[in-house]
């Protein structure tokens, strides 16, 4: 895996998620010539195809993989494994391209435009008002360039130290957000950009708990991306 793009979308799962949300993550980013990197955890047989033909059709796509035996793991360990995992990973992305700006979002979103980059090192979705340490920030959306790197070694020290639980990654993301010392140096996502209301002019759109079955516009959106008919 190499990047040959500086600007590049990413997410994050297993094989399961990417047959259900992932695919049409992907090609809702690619539709709008946004360079797109995925990983997957354990890809089976028809995903690691679906990879490969993509990337072979597609110069704005790139993916790496990795395994991991979860058959001895807790369900909500396996569940929160994928939400801490993935910022333990960039580091390796970053070791790979130093001019790399990087867009990170949950697999279960849908990019709706060409995406322009934020100006600031560091971008993250602020829910500070919030009384509940882990739902003062939004991790279904994350922006970092190397300018950035020490904040995301301090969120994976509080991973490590937390451990792998469901709400792990936003109360590190929150933690670290606290300990910078000039906090105007980050960019600021709001609904306007990631909306959880599924709003037609937002440019990408988060999927929320069962919303992500139940919502009429957010699965008819994810079905036109099943016929795969936005490769260039």
């Amino acid at each position: 895996m190499s990047f040959s793009k500086d600007e590049v979308i990413f997410t994050f799962c297993d094989n399961i998620y990417f047959h259900k949300f992932a695919k049409a993550f992907i090609f809702s980013s690619l539709k709008y010539k946004n360079a797109t990197h995925i990983h997957i955890v354990n890809p089976d047989e028809d995903c690691l195809a679906l990879l490969q033909k993509t990337q072979a059709t597609s110069a704005d796509f790139s993916y790496s993989t990795s395994s991991y035996d979860f058959s001895a793991c807790s369900v909500a360990f396996t569940k929160a494994y994928f939400i801490c995992a993935r910022f333990l990973l960039i580091p390796s992305l970053f070791a790979k391209n130093k001019n790399l700006k990087l867009l990170m979002f949950d697999a279960d979103c849908l990019v709706r435009q060409k995406i322009q980059m934020p100006n600031k090192p560091l971008g993250l979705f602020l829910r500070v008002a919030n009384k509940n340490e882990h739902l003062k920030v939004l991790a279904s959306v994350f922006y970092m360039d190397i300018r950035a790197m020490q904040y995301l070694k301090q969120v994976n020290q509080y991973i490590k130290q937390i451990g792998i639980k469901w709400f792990t990654d936003q109360i590190a993301l929150h933690r670290a957000y606290q300990n910078i010392s000039n906090q105007q140096d980050v960019f600021v996502f709001d609904k306007a950009f990631h909306s959880v209301e599924f709003d037609q002019n937002a440019p990408t759109w988060a999927a929320k708990g069962d919303l992500k079955f139940e919502n009429n516009a957010f699965n008819e959106e994810v079905r036109q991306y099943e016929a795969l008919p936005y490769l260039s």
